[in-house]
């Protein structure tokens, strides 16, 4: 995201003498969806180093949420005089920027920290700090995890899993992250799907199940709307996370396969940001990037890259960073295939709310956002039906 850079010069808080609030109990109790167990697959493993450095989010409280909501469906509903009138991206901005009072409050108690950087409007702020002074933000512990099919490893609060702030900051901050919310990393590898494939014998039956031509036939689509019309002048996008990349012999292949369009006919692609390695290529993306072409064919299409590892911060959250990319841009696509999710329980609830308007914000543009369901379907974990977020988030279309 491309902050702005702010100038501090602030007078210390006597945090000593500051009461502290859990954020979530400032939530209406039938808001609360506390997170009561360790995100599946991670595992604490040491206290964090107090000297190492993250990059912590702040988001502020916005305001007239209510008149957000009221606009987003107003100019998505049919018959109503605001229908297709979307807000631009400043109109948006303007309309959810939080109080001056809720942004000195939030640089206030960042005292301490360096390079400190805010959205267009102010309602994420970004921060450089150590362990040690993260802890003693959010009145909570750190610790190292590890991903037990990665490896991978992360710096989460531990413990009670639960985080404060001061009573003076608290009614101002919707959420700080990283806290309690943890990746959503996928467990499948090169091995292990090479040793699925070998398992399963399909004949050319068994191809023509759900294919392209199939999908296309289904929705109605047809030869005449391939990059036509209205289609030419939009965008449509796929959001990665996680160091998941596209490759694109893979992607030639299948349009060859399925007989798309001609081999060497393929779509225009651009990669947010430019520097995508695509090195090595993930099934997530690839697979997304093949079918999105293939549904919204010759159509222009950005592959937005989030890895949520900055250099030497593996730490930076990967759904908020995007969340906020797309509300620093002017010209974004017009819709967004978003292949990330996990157990709902793995987020909080002022985490998912705040998630929740940023969708909002999204619609009011004009943009859709359509979220991965999860891949086995309603009640597939052992213990019973599990919701996956963000796709259980009210304002997104579920595939």
């Amino acid at each position: 995201m491309q902050f702005s850079k702010v100038v501090l010069a602030l007078a210390l808080l006597g945090s000593a003498a500051s009461s502290r609030v859990p954020v979530e109990q400032l939530k209406e109790p039938e808001n609360h969806f506390a997170r009561t167990a360790e995100v599946k697959g991670w595992s604490a493993t040491a206290r964090a180093d107090p000297t190492k450095q993250i990059r912590i989010t702040v988001a502020v409280k916005q305001q007239n949420k209510d008149e957000l909501n009221r606009v987003l469906y107003a100019v998505s509903t049919p018959g109503t005089a605001e229908y297709g009138h979307f807000l631009t991206n400043a109109e948006v901005n303007e309309l959810v920027k939080p109080s001056a009072d809720s942004v000195s409050h939030v640089m206030e108690w960042l005292n301490g920290a360096t390079d400190i950087a805010t959205s267009p409007n102010s309602d994420f702020v970004r921060a450089t700090v150590t362990v040690a002074q993260a802890e003693a933000l959010v009145g909570a512990e750190y610790w190292t995890y590890t991903h037990a099919d990665t490896g991978k490893t992360i710096v989460r609060i531990g413990g009670n899993a639960e985080y404060s702030v001061p009573e003076e900051v608290a009614e101002h901050v919707d959420f700080v992250a990283p806290t309690l919310t943890f990746p959503a990393l996928s467990s499948h590898t090169d091995a292990s799907a090479k040793e699925n494939l070998e398992k399963v014998q399909l004949g050319d039956d068994d191809y023509a199940l759900i294919s392209p031509p199939v999908l296309r036939a289904m929705y109605n689509l047809s030869e005449s709307d391939r990059g036509a019309g209205d289609a030419s002048t939009l965008k449509q996008g796929v959001a990665s996370f996680l160091g998941e990349y596209y490759d694109m012999k893979d992607l030639e292949s299948f349009r060859e396969k399925y007989r798309v369009t001609l081999p060497n006919d393929l779509p225009t692609f651009t990669d947010v940001p430019e520097d995508q390695s695509h090195k090595p290529p993930g099934y997530e993306a690839s697979l997304d990037v093949q079918w999105i072409t293939t549904s919204g064919d010759q159509i222009v299409t950005e592959h937005w890259s989030t890895t949520g590892r900055a250099p030497d911060n593996p730490e930076d959250e990967p759904f908020v960073q995007w969340l906020t990319t797309l509300a620093d841009d002017d010209e974004p696509p017009a819709l967004f295939s978003i292949s990330y999710g996990d157990e709902e329980i793995g987020v909080t609830s002022d985490y998912a709310n705040r998630c929740s308007t940023e969708f909002q914000k999204a619609g009011a543009r004009g943009i859709s956002l359509i979220a991965a369901s999860g891949d086995s379907g309603v009640g597939c974990s052992s213990s019973g039906f599990v919701a996956t977020f963000p796709a259980s988030c009210p304002c997104e279309l579920k595939e």
